[in-house]
């Protein structure tokens, strides 16, 4: 790469006017970060690549289309239009409209990491938006021409959708109010052969996802994201860090997935060789991660192993429960053995605000930020809260035990490979993926 397209790029990572090394120092100085007046460009070149540089738009067959960050989210501004799939238009409004079934063929056409929303996705922009905004979340989401503020910048406009539901004789367009399909099931008062999903229906008074339609009605389609350095898991965004070729969670794990037909088991007494997960004590809220000390679940091997086998439908694309090589790989690329634990363990001053004797002390180099969770042994004792991490790992030991990875109050990182990390021990669990 050039020096003039070093420069380019660089400038354009934090936004300077010119590509040239002062309009790049100010840049950074603007963004709160120290730059020696005797600086030169290598000294800060790794931090420059680091920054994110705003998506303001994103292409799906040749269109473009606006893009907005909302939250942890980006969402584009307007409706899809693709005119290779059967949509309805209408005179007057600037949209396709689509049955259900076409956001199958949409999201196979989308940019990576980019989807049709789910529910959860809809609940999460709700959260964020009625935190943000109060009482003018519904305006923030509207735009001008509709009557609202648009200060989001979601933009929804009346665009309105066409009632078409097999069998009835009344099919007509409805006007003054914005429906967008969801990739969420909805079952319909338990009718699950009425194939209906829900929606994110905004009109003029509320806005909300616990609308559920009829599949053969004509209602917009827009797609989203999580913002660099997120992603959402079971309804829940999780900070993400990336380190080498990796992207861990810099979080704890703390999903209630789907099991059987039912909900994963949470504070089972004895120690189940079947999936199950506790919080610290069987208490959630000082426990869990909205909790005081923001450990996440303790999951057992079998839980793990049933999330991994399950990642098509339980997890985003690429995410997964780490084996051992992955493990090896992060403690390389954090340092080597001696200093691993150190450079992965959370900074001092977050661990003692919870942890007032705590010896963690560790600096949090890559914002990995392990926590001192502490585990559930096999004979169902919880110990060790302030002291040790486990984690685990998907490769089995034996048949009866698992590798796991001890973080402790020391600085040095050790892989466990003797049989007293027994598979139905809870520990707490990060998921990984590998960036091409």
């Amino acid at each position: 790469m050039s020096i003039s397209t070093q420069l380019t790029r660089m400038a354009q990572n934090v936004g300077a006017i010119n590509a040239d090394t002062n309009a790049i120092f100010e840049a950074l100085r603007a963004k709160g970060v120290s730059v020696p007046a005797n600086a030169q460009l290598s000294d800060v070149a790794d931090m420059i690549e680091s920054i994110e540089v705003p998506i303001t738009s994103v292409e799906i067959e040749g269109r473009s289309y606006p893009v907005v960050r909302i939250g942890n989210q980006l969402w584009m501004a307007e409706p899809i239009k693709v005119d290779s799939i059967t949509h309805k238009t209408r005179e007057g409004y600037d949209c396709y409209y689509y049955q259900w079934d076409s956001t199958v063929a949409i999201s196979n056409m989308l940019p990576d990491g980019w989807r049709i929303p789910t529910v959860e996705d809809i609940n999460v922009l709700k959260t964020f938006m009625d935190s943000t905004y109060g009482n003018n979340a519904l305006s923030a989401l509207k735009s001008t021409e509709w009557g609202g503020t648009n200060e989001s910048g979601f933009n929804a406009k009346n665009i309105g959708f066409y009632y078409d539901v097999n069998g009835d004789y009344d099919k007509h367009w409805y006007s003054d109010r914005c429906m967008i399909w969801t990739s969420t099931f909805g079952d319909y008062k338990q009718e699950v052969s009425s194939n209906r999903y829900f929606d994110l229906r905004i009109t003029p008074s509320e806005y909300n996802s616990d609308d559920i339609s009829v599949t053969t009605q004509w209602f917009s389609i827009r797609a989203m994201c999580d913002a660099s350095g997120y992603v959402t898991i079971g309804g829940r965004q999780y900070k993400t860090v990336t380190i080498g070729n990796q992207e861990w969670l810099a979080e704890n794990l703390d999903y209630k997935f789907s099991y059987n037909g039912s909900t994963l088991p949470i504070g089972r007494s004895g120690t189940p060789s079947t999936p199950a997960a506790w919080y610290y004590n069987n208490n959630e809220a000082s426990y869990g991660i909205d909790g005081t000390y923001k450990c996440g679940l303790l999951y057992n091997w079998y839980a793990a192993k049933y999330l991994d086998d399950n990642k098509a439908t339980l997890l985003p694309s690429g995410w997964h429960v780490p084996t051992l090589s992955e493990w090896n790989t992060l403690i390389t690329n954090v340092g080597g053995i001696s200093v691993a634990g150190l450079n992965l363990k959370a900074a001092e001053n977050t661990v003692t605000s919870n942890w007032p004797d705590s010896q963690w002390g560790g600096n949090n180099t890559y914002g990995f930020n392990s926590l001192p969770a502490g585990r559930r042994d096999n004979d169902g004792i919880f110990t060790f809260v302030d002291a040790n991490q486990n984690l685990i790992i998907i490769d089995e030991y034996s048949q009866a035990n698992m590798y796991r990875l001890n973080v402790n109050i020391t600085d040095a990182v050790e892989v466990l490979t003797t049989g007293v990390n027994n598979k139905t021990w809870g520990v707490s669990l990060r998921l990984v993926r590998t960036i091409s």
